[in-house]
């Protein structure tokens, strides 16, 4: 008697026309995308030789036409037991293909030794505005792309001015070694940068390192340099609020996408002064003029 009413009442229920293997199988479209993406990657990599996974980040583009794809990232890898500093662009191309439950899949080819990984899952998202990557193989690691045009043709249209006003920068930080504390922990910042576009900025933020206190008063100034590629390289300098006695010179690549709107950065060297070996991934908005 239950089994009846339960039955007529499912009947009932489903809209007229509704197939009842709909709600099994939801339908999804990953669109054919094409176009040119900014492109940030973090996390661990298993490198040929080591049996450790070691901490990376990367910034850089990522094009996509269709069933092609082709990686153009500078990879900063740092190793636990060797604290050298490794950086090298990294250029690789692949093919992607679609997988059922809107997910795809990209296998790249012949994998450079500092990009250990064969293949990724890719989600392609808001009609190919942002694509999601995960690793999987040879490392724990995920990535985002952001479209910055529509077009396969090389970027060259920006400068210096691109980067003007204020921004909001927020950063993830890998320390692997810093005085004080043995192993690797991890740290944050955040804070403002301000430039009139003429390749020099200065703000002030605060830069948590594991267990150490807080430092909220850190004053930023530096320099920038962006190509007509939208990529290019900075250096920061960290000192107390009043701008004396600067640690030194960090270096960093970027990636410049959104018309000046939003930048990928990841430090490339720190001043030996620091005692500090790290490996991060910011994201600096516009917030005002």
């Amino acid at each position: 008697m239950w089994n009846r009413l339960f039955t007529l009442a499912l009947v009932v229920y489903l809209p007229i026309g509704f197939p009842a293997t709909a709600m099994a199988q939801q339908q999804c479209s990953t669109p054919n995308i094409k176009g040119t993406y900014a492109v940030s990657y973090t996390g661990t990599a298993s490198y040929t030789g080591t049996a450790d996974e070691e901490p990376f980040a990367a910034v850089g583009t990522l094009k996509v036409d269709g069933s092609a794809v082709t990686l153009n990232v500078d990879v900063v890898n740092h190793s636990i037991n060797d604290p050298k500093k490794t950086t090298a662009t990294v250029i690789n191309s692949g093919i992607l293909t679609k997988n059922p439950h809107c997910t795809s899949t990209v296998k790249w080819n012949s994998p450079p030794s500092l990009w250990p990984v064969d293949s990724e899952q890719v989600l392609i998202l808001n009609n190919g505005d942002e694509i999601h990557l995960t690793w999987l193989n040879h490392g724990v690691a995920s990535g985002t792309a952001l479209r910055m045009t529509s077009s396969l043709n090389d970027i060259h249209n920006c400068s210096d001015h691109f980067v003007r006003g204020i921004y909001a920068q927020t950063c993830n930080i890998d320390l692997l070694a810093f005085p004080g504390s043995p192993g690797s922990t991890k740290g944050s910042y955040s804070g403002t940068l301000r430039s009139p576009g003429d390749g020099k900025f200065v703000g002030n933020g605060a830069l948590n390192l594991g267990s150490l206190p807080t430092i909220s008063t850190q004053y930023v100034g530096g320099s920038y340099s962006v190509g007509d590629n939208c990529r290019g390289t900075a250096q920061f300098n960290f000192s107390p609020l009043d701008g004396k006695n600067p640690d030194g010179k960090w270096k960093e690549k970027i990636v410049v996408f959104n018309q000046g709107k939003d930048m990928l950065t990841t430090t490339t060297s720190t001043p030996s002064s620091t005692g500090l070996n790290i490996v991060d991934l910011c994201r600096l908005t516009r917030i005002g003029q």
